[in-house]
């Protein structure tokens, strides 16, 4: 697909996902939060051990896109990647603006819930050992200590790429295309490390069960600066592709001009 048809193909959808029933809705951004927070658990797991940073980066960034990989092939909702409502909202504008919310309030709500659930398994499973659990502390200290600005700023940059990873999903048309076509710039994201309101909502609650984090640092020194940007990085990308989308259309249709013989 070109960027015109699959932005067309992101308004259809976007209208079925603003036509699902709470309940519904809800259910799958448990699993959309539970699924984030596997792909984050597995990504500290696979490198907290590897001394050099460039290669930790990479396996870190390698296996975290299993978390989106498992809800768009799944089944799944996921704020960051609901963000690309704003399209609809740029397309309409008039009445769009307390459904989008209300789709983004449930997702957010399941998303942390479906978050706070692995947390709790993994704490009580005895599968930290010393070194994994210093890893998720030190994360999460290094997570709440960023200012606003910077937290807001790597929303930004983490949301342009997940976006982007949900888009280009839609251009594919089996499960290996999909899978790489979200892969890489979630994989760029983690490696860059860009900040994801929905994967924090499992690290930092890690370090608050295992250190003296407060549940008031995660909140306001990191998720509402970083849900701020993540929606913002989705409004660069939305406003971007739907004036493209406007300019092909006014190539596609417009007429040529009469050429005298």
């Amino acid at each position: 697909m070109q960027p015109v048809e699959i932005k067309e193909f992101v308004l259809d959808n976007n209208k079925k996902k603003l036509a699902v029933n709470i309940t519904t809705l809800f259910l799958l951004a448990i699993l959309g939060g539970l699924f984030v927070a596997f792909g984050a658990y597995g990504s500290t797991v696979a490198s907290y051990s590897i001394e050099s940073i460039s290669i930790k980066k990479i396996l870190s960034g390698a296996v975290f896109p299993v978390g989106l990989i498992l809800i768009i092939i799944g089944g799944g909702e996921l704020f960051t990647g609901n963000t690309l409502l704003l399209l609809s909202y740029i397309d309409k504008r008039k009445g769009m603006v307390a459904p989008i919310l209300n789709n983004w309030i449930i997702v957010y709500l399941g998303n942390l819930i479906g978050s706070l659930f692995l947390v709790t398994l993994i704490i009580n499973s005895d599968l930290l050992n010393q070194d994994l659990l210093n890893a998720f502390v030190a994360m999460a200290q290094v997570k709440v200590e960023l200012t606003f600005s910077q937290a807001f700023i790597r929303g930004i940059l983490c949301n342009i790429l997940v976006v982007m990873a949900v888009w280009m999903s839609y251009s594919a048309k089996d499960t290996i295309s999909k899978i790489f076509a979200i892969w890489f710039p979630i994989m760029v994201f983690v490696v860059s490390g860009f900040e994801h309101s929905i994967a924090n909502m499992f690290f930092i609650p890690m370090g608050i069960f295992l250190a003296d984090i407060t549940w008031s640092g995660f909140l306001f020194n990191n998720l509402v600066p970083v849900t701020l940007g993540n929606i913002v990085g989705a409004l660069i990308i939305c406003l971007i592709y739907y004036r493209l989308g406007l300019n092909n259309k006014i190539i596609e249709t417009k007429k040529p001009e009469n050429i005298a013989n």
